[in-house]
């Protein structure tokens, strides 16, 4: 009978499960996560401080199972996070939270700079300040230095599936609540990242969540002690 890793990454805890074909739970660890403030409306996760604690959260899970019924691994993530990497992926920020309201600060310029377009139409995301537009404006204007040395861009969801995967893919409805996504062709928008001189190619690819998979990485399964077979959905 297979097995399934649940992970949870939520904005205040960390939670992994262990679930049966049934849809039972049959074991679950969980741990809170730390808000990191580093100025005034910054509220973000440390993103190597959760990969570590994941990984010991899945040792721990898996300690008395039997690991050869471990079959996939799926996850949730929060929405709202951003997070922005260099040139060799490396992250140059931490991922931000919904709480962060940097982006208060340059919102009235943001409307201007974007006024003649229909961001609603285009994204269905009204005109908030927590969406990943704003966000990347505000860096954009505020710390201009930081951000350019941003190359790729991430959420949640694609910074948890890069790191079992080594992929760097989101979900449909992650990459929706960024205000970046076209709703009419499920592509990040080109006009929208234009003018903050962006590309598609600097996101992650965009694939139906409930039938996108890929190999959990060796070096995972090696320090889990899973087969070189398990999946991870997205």
């Amino acid at each position: 009978m297979a097995l399934t890793i649940a992970i949870d990454l939520g904005t205040t805890n960390l939670k992994v499960g262990l679930v049966n074909e049934q849809g039972d739970i049959l074991s679950v660890v969980s741990r809170p996560l730390h808000t990191y403030s580093s100025e005034p409306g910054a509220a973000e996760h440390n993103p190597g401080e959760l990969t570590s604690l994941l990984s010991d959260m899945c040792g721990q899970l898996l300690k008395d199972v039997d690991k050869d019924q471990i079959g996939y691994i799926v996850s949730s993530t929060y929405q709202f996070g951003m997070m922005m990497l260099d040139e060799k992926r490396k992250p140059v920020t931490h991922i931000t939270l919904l709480t962060d309201i940097r982006s208060q600060e340059v919102f009235s310029e943001f409307m201007t700079a974007f006024a003649d377009i229909d961001i609603y139409r285009k994204t269905g995301c009204p005109l908030i300040v927590q969406y990943a537009l704003p966000r990347l404006f505000y860096f954009s204007r505020l710390k201009p230095s930081l951000f350019r040395q941003a190359k790729y861009f991430s959420d949640s969801k694609s910074f948890l599936f890069e790191w079992l995967t080594g992929e760097s893919v989101s979900d449909m409805s992650t990459a929706g609540s960024t205000q970046l996504l076209n709703m009419n062709d499920f592509q990040w928008d080109e006009q929208l990242l234009s003018r903050l001189n962006l590309s598609p190619d600097q996101f992650p690819r965009v694939e139906e969540g409930p039938t996108y998979m890929a190999p959990l990485k060796k070096h995972l399964c090696s320090a889990w002690g899973l087969k070189e077979d398990v999946r991870v959905l997205l």
